[in-house]
């Protein structure tokens, strides 16, 4: 079987729609404080916080060698 591409329909030239129009349309917003971003009991303990700031730093530090 194949395609047939007299069954598509073509949309109309239009231009895509800048970013800010997407995200106006999507309903988002700047960020006013960063504390908005936090979520509460992301990390179940302080070492498990501890254990990701570690990987950060060494794949900063690795990304920058």
């Amino acid at each position: 079987m194949t395609a047939d591409p007299s069954h598509y329909t073509l949309l109309p030239d239009e231009p895509d729609p800048s970013l800010d129009e997407l995200l106006r349309k999507a309903g988002s917003r700047p960020v006013e404080n960063i504390h908005d971003l936090a979520i509460e009991g992301f990390f179940e303990s302080d070492e498990e916080l501890d254990e990701f700031f570690r990987f950060y730093r060494e794949q900063r530090q690795h990304d920058l060698g």
